[in-house]
């Protein structure tokens, strides 16, 4: 198992339901996971978009 696919896992088992994320080639791996799996993903230009969206 990737790094990615824990980090994936255990956001899911945290019972996370949705990741705001500003594109990063370090963690593109996690963002399609995100994509593919159960936690809605929202990709956003802006960490104030995220904060936003989350609220």
């Amino acid at each position: 198992m990737t790094i990615d696919r824990q980090i994936v896992d255990s956001i899911e088992r945290a019972g996370v339901d949705l990741v705001c994320s500003v594109p990063c080639n370090l963690l593109g791996a996690v963002m399609q996971l995100l994509d593919a799996g159960r936690v809605r993903h929202v990709p956003v230009t802006r960490e104030e978009e995220g904060v936003g969206i989350a609220a």
